[in-house]
């Protein structure tokens, strides 16, 4: 069985067999008043259960505004969190292989996953729904980012690609 457990303003991620922990993102504001502002709806120390068990973390991140956590997986797997409840907001299955790394638009209502199938998908954090896959990278892709203004987004394997985000 895996656990989450928020430590100060930092999401940890573990498992009672094997730790594997390889990205974690805080708030994008940052400091530790605002991001346990955000977030002072789980106490420091709450643990939550994930019902995924057989698949490492390998990526968290936090939404913009504190609501949401976002988990990708050694499976492909891509989980939305709701970070008040703990309760999973959606679960999609759509990479082939590890989601390395996770980035929220500015506002909040899309989430970007890059994997090592050498794809970045782009999701409707309503719906849970993939909006749009873009499949130019060459190599595994390990990094992806929004631009502040929400409208491209970079993303790297062995060279950086920046695209429109749809």
């Amino acid at each position: 069985m895996s656990t989450l457990r928020a430590i100060k303003s930092l999401l940890v991620v573990g498992s009672l067999f094997m730790t594997a922990i390889f990205s974690i993102a805080c708030s994008a504001r940052g400091d530790p008043a605002t991001a346990s502002n955000q977030t002072k709806a789980i106490p420091m120390g709450t643990t939550f259960f994930m019902t995924r068990s057989a698949s490492s973390v390998y990526s968290v991140a936090w939404s913009p505004d504190g609501k949401h956590l976002a988990l990708g997986y050694a499976d492909g797997g891509v989980q939305v969190w709701d970070a008040t409840t703990g309760a999973i907001d959606f679960t999609a299955r759509d990479h082939n292989a590890e989601v390395w790394a996770l980035a929220w638009s500015p506002d909040g209502k899309r989430l970007a996953s890059a994997s090592w199938d050498r794809t970045v998908r782009v999701w409707d954090i309503s719906t849970g729904k993939s909006l749009l896959t873009y499949r130019g990278h060459t190599n595994l892709v390990l990094a992806v980012a929004w631009s502040p203004d929400g409208t491209r987004i970079a993303s790297t394997d062995d060279q950086l690609r920046v695209w429109q985000a749809g």
